[in-house]
């Protein structure tokens, strides 16, 4: 008699062993399944306007739910080890190359952040400072809608420092946008950092392509939310 329910009992405890059951795991894969619509939305939103870093982000995080549902569903599924493998390494796999595409764009934006501090308080070189930086049409405080700035090749230097200061007297808010590469983008960053030891709130956007392209080094705005400061140093 003991051995006829042996095999019953080895059923039934093997039965209790998930401890989540097959309806809360659905429930937990249904709420990751959400989560990864909604944040892929804000993805392909970013890649409509261009923006590949916030795009590279939002691809990332998307995937991350999808990573923690196929590690629940490979613990407590019913399906063989090698469906089971052949998921977790298509989904290990897409989380890492988006996790490296997105390190790829913040270490970009940050390193040429890093290097314009570094080299912020040295003096400026001979050619940094015979540099000319030109107002077209402006003396004084703003007084058209649109200033631009900088007819040669742009570099950074306490003239053109000078200039922006001038060209804003008073500290409203500005807003960057940062246009082109690497090198180009270590400009707007010693710029943004130029503006901020000077007692102005500055936000930025780092921008790789704009279309059209600027046409001007320095554009310079006024409006009365605040100064919009697009920075191409590559601009013809």
């Amino acid at each position: 008699m003991t051995d006829e329910y042996f095999p019953a009992t080895r059923s039934q405890n093997k039965k209790n062993d998930n401890p989540m059951g097959t309806g809360v795991l659905g429930i937990i894969a249904a709420i990751c399944l959400a989560i990864f619509s909604v944040v892929l939305r804000f993805a392909l939103e970013a890649l409509d306007k261009l923006n590949y870093r916030k795009a590279a982000r939002w691809f990332f995080l998307s995937v991350l739910p999808l990573g923690v549902a196929a590690i629940l569903w490979s613990i407590h599924g019913d399906a063989t080890m090698f469906e089971k493998n052949l998921v977790l390494g298509i989904i290990g796999a897409a989380i890492g190359a988006s996790g490296f595409i997105y390190a790829g764009y913040a270490l970009g934006d940050s390193i040429p952040r890093i290097q314009a501090a570094a080299h912020l308080d040295e003096p400026a070189s001979a050619d940094k400072l015979a540099q000319n930086v030109t107002s077209f049409g402006q003396q004084g405080g703003i007084t058209a809608g649109t200033v631009n700035i900088g007819p040669q090749r742009l570099g950074f230097s306490s003239q053109l420092g000078a200039e922006l200061l001038a060209k804003m007297p008073i500290k409203k808010k500005i807003e960057i946008q940062s246009i082109g590469g690497n090198l180009d983008q270590a400009v707007a960053s010693e710029i943004q950092i130029f503006l901020q030891k000077n007692g102005y709130d500055v936000s930025r956007m780092s921008i790789g392509v704009m279309a059209p392209p600027p046409d001007s080094k320095i554009s310079l705005s006024d409006t009365p939310n605040g100064y919009v400061l697009i920075i191409a140093p590559s601009a013809n």
